[in-house]
């Protein structure tokens, strides 16, 4: 690597890390402040709250590099603009598409890192967040979600296990209840779907088998009333919990959906996004050298186009995903619009750089 791009390099990647780890760092604090209201009543303790605090950061982090690349490019090759350093590179015979080189490099790398964190460190760190805000709180029948499925115990002390949940009929699927009495387990209810009656204040269990394990009898019924499952209000912190699931756990939960008849449109966008979504590091980058190559920026310009730009991907982005929730769009096309047209937008400026 040439002096001059190892220069511009280490411009950026220092401006990079100050501008994201100041953006997580404020937010984080931000956020602190705003989710410890719900936990004063419990007395969690300083050390809890700092490490509540310390599960949000990758997620935080995650959405601030974006924007953090976006300026860092701005302002580093804005500089070398304003300076006539890039007068005096082309002036040399050198290529300023080259010159950036490892810049873009970088992007590529941040966007990698992107998706391994989105898949990796943020859904560990929801669940252990919830985990402890549970604990903190003294809430013993909270949910657990592992492989697409939503665990917990039951007003009788029983476990069960929820298949997946429906929008569209505001019921649970594929139920299994697991009854055990001093370590052994007695009995297994089965059923396709439980609904909540408000009425009656109890939920009705539908196609339902009842596994008796000491004697070996199968009992089937129709419809079982079963009063032990939490209400609805609980149960319904558990259904916004895609956070928690890596983009496989994901996979399976949705093709249990299909199987069911169910579909949703939300789930299958959001399932296209963990891959197009960490592009948006890279595209960033692109835009940052583009604009800034062609005029000097000062800081106050560079963050007005930083915000301009990100005020724009999203609006896009938003856009795509109404289209695809209303059936205009495929699902794979509304997460992909906002990422393939920037993208195309930022290559094209990235190669008209004048040389």
């Amino acid at each position: 690597m040439r002096l001059i791009e190892r220069h511009y390099l280490n411009t950026f990647l220092r401006t990079f890390l100050l501008i994201c780890l100041g953006l997580t760092s404020f937010i984080t604090i931000i956020s602190s402040f705003r989710g410890s209201g719900d936990l004063q009543n419990a007395d969690p303790g300083a050390l809890n709250l700092v490490y509540l605090a310390l599960l949000g950061v990758p997620g935080k982090m995650v959405t601030v590099m974006p924007f953090s690349l976006l300026i860092a490019s701005l302002l580093t090759v804005g500089h070398a603009s304003g300076a006539l350093e890039l007068v005096a590179v082309t002036a040399a015979g050198g290529r300023l598409r080259n010159t950036f080189a490892p810049i873009l490099t970088t992007g590529l790398i941040v966007s990698l890192l992107a998706f391994a964190l989105g898949e990796l460190a943020v859904p560990a760190c929801e669940k252990k967040a919830i985990d402890l805000r549970s604990s903190i709180m003294g809430i013993t029948s909270k949910l657990k979600i592992t492989g697409g499925n939503i665990w917990l115990r039951t007003g009788d002390g029983s476990m069960a296990r929820l298949g997946y949940y429906s929008n569209a009929t505001d019921s649970y699927g594929d139920i299994s209840i697991f009854r055990s009495e001093g370590g052994k387990l007695l009995t297994v209810l089965k059923a396709r779907e439980a609904r909540h009656l408000e009425d009656k204040g109890t939920w009705l269990l539908s196609g339902v088998s009842r596994y008796a394990l000491d004697s070996g009898r199968v009992e089937r019924l129709n419809t079982l009333d079963y009063p032990f499952l939490p209400e609805p209000s609980e149960l319904a912190g558990g259904q916004n919990f895609t956070s928690r699931m890596g983009a496989l756990e994901l996979m399976g939960y949705l093709r249990k959906l299909k199987a069911a008849g169910f579909r949703n449109s939300e789930l299958s966008i959001e399932l296209h996004s963990r891959f197009s979504s960490p592009l948006l590091n890279l595209i960033m980058v692109i835009i940052g050298i583009s604009v800034a190559a062609r005029r000097s920026l000062g800081s106050l310009r560079a963050g007005a186009v930083g915000v301009m730009v990100t005020a724009a991907y999203w609006l896009v982005m938003t856009m795509g995903n109404a289209m695809g929730l209303a059936g205009v769009l495929p699902y794979m096309a509304a997460a992909w619009l906002s990422p393939a047209l920037f993208m195309a937008i930022a290559l094209r400026l990235y190669l008209t750089i004048p040389e």
